[in-house]
């Protein structure tokens, strides 16, 4: 039989051990929090008749202006245009134009985010294609990024997580 100090001991022993899994995922937490691509328009993979008058990136948290950067890449590479400069010091988008009408083919965008509270770099591209026939347009693909997410490494963090915790609550209930 345990003594009844033990079993009033092993509550205060669990809170240790949540704490620490806390403060493992809590800079986790804040390593994914920067400035990812939410959305684009063009969508990424979308197939326009037209060329759009307007490129635009919405992003998941506000970047430093001025040390972020969007440009247009045409269908051999070479760069197009390159976002204009903002109005504020940080943002949650950006916006290409004045690039004039777009020939037929695929077209890239590519893109990096620098957050102003801790240097965060993101990068990433979406691509939209302009074509010759037409039909009218069809997205092919949804509107996050192609690459760059921070969602990449989201999912097995979050894993491990519940790994944790589950691992936490067995060896407790098992100590009883």
């Amino acid at each position: 039989m345990i003594p009844r100090s033990a079993r009033f001991a092993r509550p205060w022993l669990a809170a240790p051990a949540i704490a620490l899994v806390l403060l493992i995922l809590t800079p986790v937490g804040a390593a994914l929090a920067h400035a990812s691509l939410v959305s684009s328009d063009p969508a990424d993979g979308t197939t326009l008749t037209v060329s759009p008058a307007s490129i635009s990136a919405t992003f998941a948290e506000a970047f430093d202006t001025g040390r972020s950067s969007m440009e247009l890449l045409g269908p051999d590479g070479a760069t197009r245009a390159t976002n204009a400069a903002a109005a504020s010091a940080t943002a949650e988008s950006m916006t290409i134009s004045g690039y004039g009408t777009l020939a037929p083919g695929v077209y890239s965008v590519r893109w990096t985010t620098i957050t102003p509270d801790d240097n965060g770099i993101e990068r990433g591209t979406f691509r939209f294609t302009i074509a010759t026939t037409t039909a009218s347009p069809s997205p092919t693909a949804g509107s996050g990024a192609s690459s760059g997410g921070a969602g990449d490494i989201a999912l097995p963090l979050v894993a491990l997580g519940v790994l944790l915790a589950g691992g936490l609550a067995w060896f407790l209930r098992r100590s009883r």
